[in-house]
C-alpha cells in the first residue's frame, strides 16, 4: 500500500537506494570471503574459504586466484 502511493520519481529513488544497498551488501560479503575486511581479532584470524564440492572439491576464492569482490 505504502509502495503504491508514491509516485514515479519516488519509486526510481526508492528503487536506487535498494539496489545500492543491494550491490554493498554483496561487495561487503565477498570482502569478508576474500579476507580483505576483518571479522575477528586480527591476532588469531582465521581464514574464510568458499569451496565447490562434486567429485572434487575446489576453492573458488583461493589465495592465489582473483578476489571475489573485484571480480563483482
Amino acid at each position: 500500500m505504502w509502495y503504491q502511493s508514491l509516485d514515479e520519481a519516488q519509486r526510481a529513488r526508492l528503487s536506487s537506494v535498494i539496489q545500492i544497498a543491494v550491490d554493498q551488501a554483496v561487495f561487503g560479503f565477498l570482502c569478508v570471503i576474500d579476507g580483505v575486511r576483518e571479522i575477528e581479532n586480527p591476532e588469531s584470524k582465521g581464514r574464510l574459504e568458499l569451496r565447490y564440492v562434486q567429485d572434487t572439491t575446489t576453492v573458488l576464492n583461493g589465495l592465489d586466484g582473483p578476489m571475489l569482490h573485484e571480480m563483482y
